[in-house]
């Protein structure tokens, strides 16, 4: 704006005193001539340079909604990864659906034999010393049996062996998430940032809930490190930018804070004892201000 008044005010000047400069001709001797002269020079000096300071705006001006353009599909470009994000997270949930209803399944079924041969056992020893003829009998039942507890034991190993797998795979897709999204946030500005606080919410909720697989994941699974660090990264980045993830997992609870908790009885904490368990929405604060409350899981034994 200050470019355009300077070239409208230079403009005018020009012409006034070039009209000042043509009625000086008219009236200064022929010896003045050459000094006239030369201030037409420098005034068509000063027009060139008028010209390419229009010139330079113009261009500054294309620049300006070059780089609009730019910010709109960087944008777009963001909101994609959004709906990626979102599209991982149903699907991260619905494995661990399955893995859970699978894993109770094989732990009740392996209970119950185990629960059926114990008794079958105790069976065998009494009328062992009653019975001889009894006592075979059972005595081959209760090998048939101590085979099927075997089967199911190495089922239930396999299991174990192939929950390991699926968490190897979560534990990947985490970290190409979080690698995405890591590449994404830095390279937005804090005023990108700020003008859109869904995103840095959306992407802490994910942050949170990969932080509660972590907790529950063994430290030996493969991509288990990587992930850790992508998580203090992409924290990092934003705290860098004004916003901090408050860690309330695994910490104890007091009534002073300002959450919304869903309360679990617990017995095997020690009594008098609350812990955060599980966190649904993360608590999110903006250059030392609470924009988002924190919504958890507190199991007690009180």
């Amino acid at each position: 704006m200050k470019k355009l008044v300077f070239i409208i005010l230079s403009v005018i000047t020009v012409n006034v005193f070039g009209s000042n400069t043509h009625s000086l001709n008219d009236t200064l001797p022929y010896k003045d001539t050459t000094a006239v002269q030369v201030l037409e020079l420098t005034l068509q000096q000063q027009r060139k340079d008028l010209e390419q300071l229009r010139i330079m705006v113009t261009r500054q001006e294309q620049k300006i909604e070059t780089l609009r353009d730019s910010n709109c599909k960087l944008a777009s470009y963001v909101e994609v990864l959004v709906t990626g994000m979102d599209t991982l997270k149903e699907t991260s949930e619905k494995q661990g659906s399955v893995i859970q209803t699978v894993t109770y399944k094989t732990e009740m079924q392996f209970l119950r034999f185990q629960k059926i041969t114990n008794c079958t056992l105790a069976i065998v020893l009494i009328v062992c010393t009653l019975v001889g003829m009894v006592s075979w009998f059972l005595f081959r039942k209760s090998k048939k049996e101590a085979a099927a507890v075997r089967k199911m034991q190495s089922k239930y190993e396999n299991l174990q062996t192939t929950c390991s797998g699926i968490q190897r795979d979560i534990a990947k897709l985490d970290c190409l998430w979080l690698q995405l999204m890591d590449s994404q946030t830095a390279n937005l500005d804090a005023a990108a940032l700020q003008e859109s606080h869904g995103l840095v919410l959306k992407v802490a909720d994910e942050i949170v809930r990969i932080e509660t697989n972590l907790l529950r994941m063994d430290s030996s699974v493969k991509g288990y490190k990587q992930l850790v660090k992508a998580v203090e990264r992409i924290k990092a980045n934003f705290l860098a930018n004004g916003y901090e993830i408050v860690d309330m997992l695994a910490k104890p609870y007091n009534e002073g804070m300002k959450v919304t908790a869903n309360f679990v009885t617990d017995e095997t904490l020690a009594e008098g004892v609350q812990i955060i368990t599980g966190i649904i929405k993360p608590q999110i604060n903006y250059c030392g201000k609470m924009i988002q409350a924190a919504q958890i899981t507190v199991n007690q034994n009180l």
